[in-house]
């Protein structure tokens, strides 16, 4: 029983490495996509939010006489709205298919500020753990040593 916990601890351990790590390469392109993105050219559009193929909410919106429907490249944990309200969108001339709901995509460094606080958060907590597992394990030992004088 006690073999099968440490296994479990380990486990745990790994994922919660693995998610903090994930989490702040997401954060670099992130923030990799806002500097790419920031001073490109774009026009000022209203869309429609409309449902899209998969259940996301899209926007509906006509450039250059053609009717385009795409999910903003700036919105990862951001709510565009109700389906049927008007939004303000920005449409990369070069692809009209790129848009964002804000003119230098800002809210990609929010979302990554977003993600690299909880990753660096999850990063301490396991470090904070091993500190603290490190610390019983020497003062069981320390008991042990002085039980058996």
């Amino acid at each position: 029983m006690q073999r099968t916990s440490k296994i479990i601890q380990v486990i745990i351990r790994v994922v919660m490495l693995v998610v903090a790590i994930g989490m702040i390469v997401v954060a670099g392109t992130m923030t990799g996509l806002h500097m790419a993105n920031k001073n490109i050219e774009k026009t000022t559009l209203t869309g429609k939010i409309v449902t899209g193929d998969e259940g996301l909410r899209e926007v509906q919106y006509n450039f250059q006489d053609k009717k385009l429907q795409n999910r903003p490249l700036d919105t990862y944990f951001r709510s565009l709205g109700s389906v049927g309200d008007s939004i303000t969108v920005y449409v990369e001339n070069s692809h009209p298919e790129r848009i964002f709901i804000s003119n230098h995509g800002d809210s990609l460094l929010e979302t990554a500020g977003f993600m690299v606080g909880w990753g660096l958060l999850l990063g301490v907590i396991l470090i904070g753990e091993r500190q603290l597992m490190t610390r019983i394990k020497v003062l069981e030992a320390k008991v042990e040593e002085s039980e058996s004088e």
